[in-house]
């Protein structure tokens, strides 16, 4: 299961390779070929890297096929083009610098984020189109926690340091997808605020009902009947589930208050373009120094 840690070319402080607004803010080409289905892999992944050739174990599945496919999803809604449809397209070309993927396994890649309020900010992204990121634990076997280590140990991250979290939809075309509709996990590391204070503010400016998920699991607390949101650090995890009227980006708009600047949540209207690129250089620096 090869995975390669992608050089996309942007990097700060070198002459004619800083892209202008323009290329930006292009949209992309939305293909029509984008994945529907998943499969699971199953061995040892071989990996390539900027620098040298590193072998990292594989994510081993458990689940027989029968397993697999018996997990049934929900009915898709009317947004059938995902907002991430151009990061699959099979041509780079006109791709926006956020749609670029940074580390590409076999499943699921790593990019940017548009509207990255803070510098660090990562998205995983299965390759197969599924709802949320419940589904895809119970469809492949994969658990978010093997996969978060992996990523920790590729770019040498503090896992007390990094903040992972979700919005979780249960039904396409809700306000809990974001407009995405596209299981996405939201990766944050080394930023200014703590995992703890982070979770005060999500529990202390709510009337939502947070509770501790399954240290060895955190999904393992969650159910495909509800949308949820879930966020963690290391050994520690909290969610919310049952609620219908979850906002939009709800953690956003949580990080942007602790980066006073509470009015900047929304990465349609907000792409903080410059914290993109510090993003980018800062995973290329830590992946050639692994």
């Amino acid at each position: 299961m090869p995975v390669s840690i992608i050089d996309s070319g942007f990097h700060e402080n070198r002459p004619g390779l800083h892209p202008t607004l323009d290329l930006f803010l292009h949209a992309g080409r939305l293909p029509d070929n984008h994945p529907t289905t998943c499969t699971p892999q199953l061995p040892n992944i071989t990996t390539t890297g900027l620098v040298d050739t590193m072998t990292y174990s594989g994510i081993k599945t458990t689940k027989s096929p029968q397993e697999r496919t018996a997990h049934q999803l929900p009915s898709r809604g009317t947004n059938m083009r995902s907002r991430f449809s151009s990061i699959f397209a099979t041509s780079a070309t006109n791709r926006p610098i956020y749609d670029q993927p940074l580390l590409e396994y076999q499943d699921w890649l790593i990019v940017p984020t548009l509207g990255a309020i803070v510098p660090n900010w990562l998205l995983l992204i299965p390759k197969c189109a599924t709802l949320n990121l419940l589904h895809w634990q119970l469809s492949t076997d994969q658990t978010i926690q093997d996969i978060l280590a992996t990523i920790t140990r590729q770019l040498d991250l503090d896992p007390a340091h990094l903040i992972w979290f979700e919005h979780g939809p249960a039904l396409y075309d809700s306000s809990v997808g974001c407009g995405i509709d596209h299981a996405h996990l939201h990766i944050l590391f080394d930023v200014d605020f703590s995992f703890e204070h982070f979770t005060h503010h999500i529990t202390s400016s709510s009337n939502f009902f947070w509770t501790q998920t399954n240290k060895d699991d955190p999904y393992k607390s969650l159910s495909t009947s509800y949308p949820y949101l879930i966020a963690g650090c290391k050994d520690e995890s909290i969610y919310c589930s049952h609620h219908l009227r979850i906002p939009t980006q709800y953690f956003r708009r949580v990080i942007a208050t602790l980066s006073d600047n509470p009015s900047e949540w929304d990465y349609r209207v907000y792409p903080h373009l410059n914290n993109i690129v510090k993003t980018i250089n800062e995973v290329h620096i830590r992946a050639a120094m692994s």
